[in-house]
């Protein structure tokens, strides 16, 4: 038998060989670089976003809660005139626990962000309350479909979902979005990926905070401003929003002498307490929120 050949396929193929081995060292060696920001990802930023959008979608059962859901509009009609449909006294109480259940969930990360409940209490209470929140406003706004449309003395045709059955819509898509979150970051501390806290400077400790005041800033504002300039409440956290954040769309504007007075401290107050959040790799205290310090082993 003649093996002449043979050797000579192993010359060929053994560099190839050799190659592939050190791509697969290569490969793993960037993993390993990337597993501490993976979960800094999980111990720094998940907190940080879910500690801001809480608050939001607190805000959005708020807005939910305030206005009825449905709109009699009639056909040729304007929709900023159509009359609004009570809801029934069950959905306003089932609103009503959600939003409290959602408000006991937030104030326990907020708590647990100060250092004065426990990462291993506060966790699955806030987890917990999100997952309920998104459930129930899910069961919620599907009752739209069902007993909503049941209850109405008009032609189906001619109902509309005003702008708080929408805004519940979105509270539910952020305590789902904001509890997964929270859900991974609980599970890497519970693996032992880093310690059972939130590896924050303090001014990113107070980031839910702000967020807080400002909510509260633009729903009782609003609200001020609704009862001055008689608008819709749901209107008057729209244009509360749109005047902080731009020059403002020209659709809605006050009219009223007492209106125009508020309206420069209405939109200047809330720059008091925004303060820019230092970067990772800046500030004194900055050094305790790199990967290197979250992770061990």
């Amino acid at each position: 038998m003649d093996h002449a050949d043979l050797g000579k396929n192993i010359d060929q193929e053994s560099p190839v060989v050799e190659t592939c081995s050190s791509l697969e060292k290569i490969f793993k060696n960037d993993d390993a670089h990337l597993e501490p920001i993976r979960w800094w990802f999980l111990s720094s930023t998940f907190p940080m976003i879910a500690g801001t959008l809480g608050p939001v979608a607190s805000a959005f059962s708020i807005c939910a809660l305030a206005q009825p859901w449905r709109q009699h509009l009639i056909p040729g009609g304007d929709v900023q005139e159509a009359p609004f449909v009570a809801n029934p006294s069950w959905l306003t109480i089932a609103n009503a626990i959600q939003l409290i259940i959602a408000i006991t969930s937030n104030m326990f990360l907020l708590l647990n962000m100060a250092g004065r409940v426990r990462f291993s209490l506060a966790q699955p209470i806030t987890i917990g309350g999100w997952y309920i929140s998104a459930i129930c406003r899910i069961s919620l706004s599907a009752t739209a479909a069902g007993p909503l449309l049941k209850a109405i003395k008009f032609p189906e045709k001619e109902l509309i979902w005003s702008q708080a059955f929408y805004y519940g819509v979105w509270a539910a898509i952020l305590y789902f979005f904001d509890a997964s979150l929270m859900a991974l970051t609980f599970w890497g501390a519970s693996s032992g990926h880093y310690g059972k806290d939130f590896m924050l400077t303090f001014s990113k400790r107070t980031l839910m905070l702000q967020t807080i005041m400002f909510q509260l800033y633009l729903l009782i504002g609003a609200y001020v401003f609704s009862k001055v300039e008689d608008w819709n409440y749901l209107d008057a956290i729209y244009w509360a929003d749109v005047t902080f954040f731009t020059v403002g769309f020209g659709d809605y504007a006050p009219t009223t002498t007492l209106g125009r007075a508020l309206l420069m401290p209405q939109k200047s107050t809330p720059r008091a307490w925004r303060t820019p959040l230092p970067s990772p790799k800046g500030g004194e205290d900055a050094t305790q929120d790199g990967p290197d310090h979250n992770t061990q082993g």
